[in-house]
Parts: structure tokens; C-alpha cells; sequence
């Protein structure tokens, strides 16, 4: 029997990494907003909600719950409520049970394994819309403060080294 090729797999595993980032983006952005929210509550001599720790292994909250807590502390519209669940159930189908079953026999062909990108493509897009409404919303709670998620991340944007770029040494 033949082993899978590098090749082979890493498109699949690419996209699977990019679709796990997006899910998690989407989860972080749901953590920023509460406590911009909670921030807002503070100062205008409310009490917070009760800080949520969900990145540690230990953690007691789920995504779903972070989500029946932005629910509570953010207006949803309907279309923006359905939109985020749809991102929380692809990230937790993604996390904790893509691989079985027809997606496991998925990798043994060619077709499969394209199949494969193509479904982890649209997981990471159905997590990406979810983000972007996050995002829409914090960027609405940060005006207050006269700053946008896009001004907070330039800095670190400015950092990255694509690899396409030519190194800023030459190497001989």
C-alpha cells in the first residue's frame, strides 16, 4: 500500500488549518466583543457579566455558550443571529468531528481529496461570515473610543513577511 504524499495532503491539510484559524477567529472575536461590551457596562456604572476564560483546555464555556452570552449583551438581528450559529456549529463540527467516517475514506482519492478542500473551504467561509459580523459589531462599540479593529491590527499587518516578497538581505 502507498503512503499519502506530502503533496497529496497538503492542500487538504492547508485548508484545514486555514478553516480551524477562521473558526477560531471567529470565537476570539466573540470574547473581544463581551469584554468591549463589559467595558461599556463599567463606565457606565453597570456590573460585567461574568469574565468567560475559553482558550485554556480547562475551559468551562463553550462556543455555544459564548454565544447565548453575546445574544444577551448585543442586539442580533435575525439574519446576523443565524449567521453566527451557523459559524459556531461549522467550528464545532470542525474541531470535534470532521474526521470520521466519509470524510476519512474522503482522502483516499483523488476526488476525495479535492472534495475535501472544497468542503473545508466552505466551513472556513461560513466561519468567516460569522467573523465579519462580529467584527461589523466591535468596530461599532470601538468608535466610541475613536478606533477600529483595522487601526489596532495595522501594526502587526505591517510585521508579516509574505513569501513572495524578496528577503530584505540578500542570501548567497
Amino acid at each position: 500500500m502507498a503512503e499519502p504524499t506530502r503533496t497529496e495532503l497538503e492542500p487538504i491539510f492547508g485548508m484545514f488549518g486555514a478553516a480551524v484559524h477562521q473558526a477560531q477567529q471567529l470565537e476570539h472575536g466573540m470574547q473581544l466583543l463581551l469584554q468591549i461590551i463589559d467595558e461599556q457596562r463599567q463606565r457606565a456604572g453597570k456590573p460585567p457579566r461574568q469574565r468567560l476564560a475559553l482558550d485554556g483546555p480547562d475551559a468551562p464555556r463553550t462556543a455555544g455558550r459564548l454565544f447565548e452570552e453575546l445574544g444577551a449583551a448585543a442586539h442580533l438581528n435575525d439574519a446576523e443571529r443565524k449567521a453566527i450559529q451557523a459559524g459556531i456549529r461549522k467550528r464545532n463540527f470542525l474541531v470535534h468531528s470532521y474526521w470520521h467516517g466519509d470524510r476519512v475514506r474522503a482522502m483516499l482519492t483523488i476526488k476525495g481529496r479535492r472534495w475535501l478542500v472544497d468542503d473545508l473551504n466552505q466551513v472556513r467561509e461560513v466561519c468567516r461570515k460569522a467573523s465579519r459580523i462580529v467584527d461589523s459589531m466591535i468596530d461599532d462599540c470601538l468608535r466610541a473610543y475613536g478606533v477600529t479593529i483595522d487601526q489596532l491590527s495595522e501594526p502587526l499587518f505591517r510585521e508579516y513577511e509574505s513569501d513572495q516578497d524578496v528577503p530584505p538581505e540578500v542570501l548567497h
